[in-house]
């Protein structure tokens, strides 16, 4: 078992820095999460409606110009 150890030992010092696991020290404050989860869903909740928005214009705008070219036919 001590020579695996070893092993390990010798194969971790001959890693890189960068190669090397790190250890995250830093905790994440649980009132900013709640607060960056809230805006997430926000901000989706705004796309969804700012989309069924603009598609419904489109289609709007597709039935008048669609008027626009039969007046124009008559």
């Amino acid at each position: 078992m001590s020579s695996t150890n070893a092993q390990l030992s010798a194969v971790r010092k001959d890693r890189p820095k960068t190669a090397q696991k790190r250890e995250n020290k830093e905790a994440v404050n649980t009132d900013t999460l709640h607060a960056l989860n809230n805006s997430a869903k926000l901000l989706h909740k705004e796309y969804a409606q700012l989309k069924m928005e603009s598609s419904k214009r489109f289609e709007e705008m597709q039935y008048v110009m669609k008027q626009v070219k039969w007046a124009c036919l008559v």
